[in-house]
């Protein structure tokens, strides 16, 4: 007769966890019916599993096998995450930003004072999500999908295949039967979990908690859910009490989770990370060495999930070990996490270093990554000696003046996107006139309501596009600055009534084109868009902390988002330049070939007048050679700055035979000026611009201590390195001869 194996308390309750884990995760993926947690299933726990540690079982081994099965047949592409992870970066930017609202406070080996645990209050994506999902913050085409009938039956047929290994696990275990859950149980502990009111939450926990004695992952929820009042509870008194209770279920975690059945537990990291804020909270220099030992094991147990790791960073930095935060950071970065966020602060490590003991490893350091970082993302390692305050004064006016451009840039691309709906929608129902050869009928709709009907109607959505930016929405004066608009409509009626009395029956193609320069768009809103533009770069200037400026571009890049318009390119993270596909047929003939152009010798002697202007001012636009030059058509370098291969755009040819000069950027931002005999074509990152801007219709400005020069819907060039002054006063000369 075969002996019966006996097994130790410790065996049964890791037999009964193992179970659980299986239960619950089969559980949680029908209950929340998404796409997402499935994910987070498969990779917390069926593709994480510490063999070392599981039961060998061959049910057990069964009911994995087919759970993993089940799963890989419903995995879809990962696009439907994308947008809540970048979601979810923003707003652990933000917490971080909110919690260090400069760089100053990060000293090589200091700690420094977080009163917001991000940690607990943002979390890990884990967490995050599931919150969000219980506060219905997430659309569902974003994240969810709909478990067909066939997914059900599926995952129906694993319930009850899972019935049949807990059956053989309980008879070869022995373990107590309170100690395996039931359906009923993990569906009430998942509704519960979904639960957006905290308190009530915790209170419901608290009612089923005995029947999660063989199950570690309840005791962190309930810590973490008292730990969350805790943090957001104005009484003392009830403060306290719910750090006490958080406190005590944290241990109870610890001491069930001890088994480790997982290899990388997220759920595990996140508990130590939030106990070692709570221990922080409660002494910060007695608890410090233990808080070290918990921010590392959180360390080990994240793997690769780089939110975890990231919070491990900020850790580090509370408790003043800024050689371990570094070295995270360095690898967040390298791998593109939160990558601005994260060279900021290492770049702040590597200056602190430097300065602290001028360490030769710290400088080497800082030179790698400004390598790869755009220098508007770095803090600045010293030059000489300086102060510690001067660097940060430094730092943050380059964030502004990133920022600002920012801003301006994406302002200036709504207003072309929202000028083209515009001509657009006028234009179709222009079309739409003409399609009966009727003079009345023309005159009723382009003369009489119909047509500044359609023009209200697309100002309207321009506006209300606008207010989805809090920079415009929250600006002081917001009305004033619509009523620009309204006045410039104002003013249209009298001419309109006018053209309506003179031309009820002989409206033509010269009265049209009176109706439509009263409401062309750059007449509309030409005033508006500038003083927006100019009041944004005010409000950014007067921005004194990183924090505020963080949150004015996470709402410049949600903004972009919801418009459908192009991340501002100063915000681009790398030096790398962006590679542009070229998109149009090559143009080499156009009106200078015709017979009504000039000929060409009258533009030969167009060309050297303006060269002789632009040789004349040379030595006065350009202040650092290091950043700026000019090349005239006559010097060799203006035939190797066209020879450059990986330059792009269609009209290059053409530009080349009309162009006087080149003002070569040779900043990171790479934005060139090509001067030529009707105006200014722009290279921006080696693309040749199809739009030409006349001389004239280029304006000077210095807002916020930054001169640049702009048009109505675009800046042209904002350079330190040019006397932006002197090249205005150039191209008004050239205007003369233009």
């Amino acid at each position: 007769m075969q002996k019966l194996q006996v097994y130790s308390e410790d065996e049964k309750r890791k037999a009964a966890y193992a179970l659980n884990l299986c239960t619950v995760s089969i559980s949680q993926i029908v209950d929340y019916n998404d796409v997402y947690v499935m994910e987070q299933e498969y990779n917390a726990i069926l593709n994480n599993l510490n063999l070392e540690a599981m039961p060998k079982d061959e049910a057990l081994l069964k009911i994995l096998v087919e759970t993993l099965n089940t799963i890989t047949f419903f995995r879809i592409q990962e696009l439907k995450k994308q947008k809540v992870e970048s979601d979810y970066q923003r707003r652990m930017k933000n917490a971080i930003w909110s919690a260090v609202p400069n760089l100053s406070v990060i000293v090589a080996g200091n700690p420094i004072a977080m009163v917001l645990s991000v940690a607990t209050q943002v979390g890990t994506a884990y967490m995050n999500y599931r919150r969000e999902k219980a506060n219905a913050g997430i659309e569902k085409e974003n994240s969810e999908f709909e478990l067909q009938i066939t997914a059900m039956e599926q995952f129906h047929a694993l319930q009850r295949e899972l019935f049949t290994t807990a059956w053989r696990l309980a008879d070869s275990y022995g373990f107590k039967d309170e100690w395996r859950l039931t359906e009923n149980q993990i569906k009430q502990y998942d509704q519960v979990l979904m639960d957006a009111d905290e308190y009530r939450k915790y209170a419901r926990l608290e009612a089923i908690a005995p029947n999660f004695e063989a199950y570690p992952p309840f005791w962190y929820f309930y810590a973490h859910t008292a730990l969350y009042i805790s943090e957001n509870e104005t009484n003392a008194v009830a403060k306290a009490e719910y750090r006490n209770r958080a406190k005590n279920h944290f241990e109870k975690y610890y001491q069930l989770n001890r088994f480790s059945l997982l290899r990388e537990d997220q759920l595990a990291a996140s508990a130590l990370l939030e106990y070692s804020d709570l221990l922080l909270l409660e002494n910060a220099k007695e608890n410090t060495e233990k808080v070290y030992q918990l921010v590392m094991e959180a360390q080990k147990k994240a793997g690769n999930a780089n939110d975890v790791l990231q919070l491990c960073a900020i850790s580090y930095l509370k408790i003043g070990k800024t050689e371990d935060a570094a070295r995270l950071l360095k690898y967040l970065v390298n791998e593109e996490y939160n990558s601005a966020m994260n060279a900021k602060i290492l770049s702040r490590i590597y200056v602190s270093q430097y300065l602290a003991t001028e360490s030769p490893a710290a400088y080497t350091e800082y030179g790698i990554l400004a390598r790869r970082i755009a220098p508007e993302f770095l803090f600045p390692m010293p030059k000489g000696t300086v102060s510690d305050q001067s660097l940060e004064e430094a730092f943050i006016k380059r964030q502004k003046v990133t920022l600002i451009k920012a801003y301006r840039t994406t302002l200036q691309d709504y207003a072309r996107k929202t000028r083209d709906d515009y001509e657009d929608a006028l234009q179709d129902l222009e079309k739409s006139c003409y399609k009966k050869e009727t003079v009345a009928l023309l005159v009723s709709k382009l003369v009489a309501g119909e047509y500044s009907r359609n023009c209200v109607v697309q100002l309207n959505q321009m506006v209300a596009g606008l207010d989805t930016l809090p920079a415009f929405r929250n600006l002081e004066k917001r009305e004033a600055l619509i009523k620009l608009i309204e006045g410039t409509l104002r003013n249209t009626r009298p001419a309109v009534r006018n053209l309506q009395k003179e031309t009820v029956n002989t409206f033509d193609e010269k009265d049209y084109k009176n109706l439509a320069e009263r409401f062309s768009y750059q007449q509309l809103t030409e005033k508006f868009f500038d003083i927006l533009k100019a009041r944004v770069t005010d409000k950014i200037a007067d921005s004194q902390e990183l924090g505020t400026l963080n949150l004015l571009e996470n709402d410049l890049l949600q903004f972009c988002d919801a418009q459908e318009l192009p991340m501002p390119q100063c915000l681009n993270l790398t030096q790398e330049k962006q590679q542009i596909p070229e998109g149009k047929e090559s143009r080499y003939f156009d009106d200078v070939f015709l017979e009504d152009a000039p000929d060409s010798e009258t533009q030969k002697q167009l060309k050297e007048k303006m060269e002789k202007i632009i040789g004349a001012a040379k030595g006065h636009i350009i202040k650092d050679a290091a950043n700026a030059a000019i090349y005239l058509r006559t010097e060799k370098l203006f035939d190797i700055y066209f020879e450059n291969s990986k330059m792009t755009g269609a009209t290059k040819y053409l530009v080349k035979q009309k162009a006087v000069a080149v003002i070569d950027d040779k900043t990171n931002r790479d934005c060139d000026l090509i001067l030529t005999i009707d105006g200014v074509v722009i290279v921006n990152q080696n693309r040749i611009s199809d739009e030409k801007i006349s001389y004239d219709a280029i304006k000077f400005d210095s807002e916020a201590g930054t001169d640049r020069l702009t048009t109505s819907y675009r800046d042209i060039c904002d350079n330190a390195a040019i006397d932006l002054k002197e090249l205005y006063a150039l191209m008004q000369e050239l205007d003369k001869l233009a």
